[in-house]
Parts: structure tokens; sequence; C-alpha cells
């Protein structure tokens, strides 16, 4: 009898990654909260709500430098989020790159 592995789509990965998420929030593990919404932005790289939320993270965590690629990459795919334009303006502000 041979045995199978089903593959794992990507949305049930995604259902994971969200438990992971939930479970590391009510732990107060920052680290795995962070890690989870990363994988989760890779594997909705067309979703501006994955990249947003894992900005909006990093920028909670006051890891502004690191937040500017994903608020830009949100933006990219939804330009007209003025909530976006704010945070990531606040990010800017607060690595002194305001103006870059």
């Amino acid at each position: 009898m041979s045995e199978t592995t089903q593959a794992t789509t990507p949305e049930a990965e995604v259902q994971r990654l969200r438990a992971y998420v939930d479970a590391a929030r009510q732990a107060g593990n920052q680290d795995i909260v962070l890690d989870a919404l990363a994988r989760i932005a890779v594997i909705r790289r067309d979703d501006p709500s994955a990249h947003s939320e894992l900005a909006m993270a990093l920028a909670g965590a006051e890891r502004y430098e690191e937040a500017i690629a994903p608020f830009r990459w949100a933006l990219s795919l939804d330009p007209d989020n003025a909530a976006l334009h704010c945070a990531l303006g606040n990010a800017l502000k607060y690595t002194g790159r305001f103006n870059k």
C-alpha cells in the first residue's frame, strides 16, 4: 500500500499561518507574528491587505525601516489608499527618510 502526501494549497497554508498569527499574538510572541505575516504576504503577493498588515505589524513593533517596503508594495497594489500613504509617511518620518 503506497502512502501519498496531499499537497498543501496556498489557501490552506495561509489558514495555517493565520492560526500561528492568532496564537502568537495571544502569547505575545511578536517575532512569530511577523514571520507568519511575512509568509502570508509572499503567498498573497497581489493582495494589498496582506502587505499592509505586515507593514502595520512591523511599524507597531517600531521596526519602521523594515515596514517601508511592504507599505510601498501595498500602495503599488492599492494606490488610492489614504491610510497607507499616511502610515508610510509616518514610517519614513520615524526613520528620518521623509523626503527620500
